[in-house]
């Protein structure tokens, strides 16, 4: 006598098994990514400068945007420029006029704050060193 209970296969246990594998493995990964979409993402760009020959030194202008590119707001945002060997002579730091923002520089470096910046909000800022 054989007894084929051991051999069988439980097609209804197999059929729910692979369904949650399924939605596990879809729907895992949407829900980490609707998750870190949800944050800020701060962006820092900075086109290379190209020095050149001034009255008596080499003269560099140097650019940089700092954006919030992500879906929630950005606090105490802090970014420091530094060049080193060069010093700061001039800098200009612009924003629209709802972004409150402070800059201080000190020899090479200049220190850009902002309290709060929204999604799709940008800062620029111009160096010359």
């Amino acid at each position: 006598m054989n007894d084929d209970k051991g051999s069988r296969l439980h097609w209804p246990s197999l059929g729910v098994g692979a369904a949650v594998t399924l939605i596990v493995a879809v729907a895992a990964p949407m829900v980490v990514s609707y998750l870190q979409s949800r944050e800020p993402r701060l962006v820092f760009v900075a086109p290379e400068a190209i020095p050149f020959q001034g009255p008596g030194k080499k003269i560099a202008t140097y650019s940089v945007t700092i954006s919030n590119e992500g879906a929630r707001v950005a606090e105490e945002v802090v970014c420091v420029v530094r060049v080193p060997g060069g010093t700061v002579d001039q800098q200009v730091v612009t924003a629209d006029s709802s972004i409150d923002h402070r800059e201080t520089s000190a020899g090479d470096s200049l220190k850009i704050q902002i309290p709060v910046l929204n999604p799709s909000e940008r800062v620029r800022a111009s160096i010359l060193v």
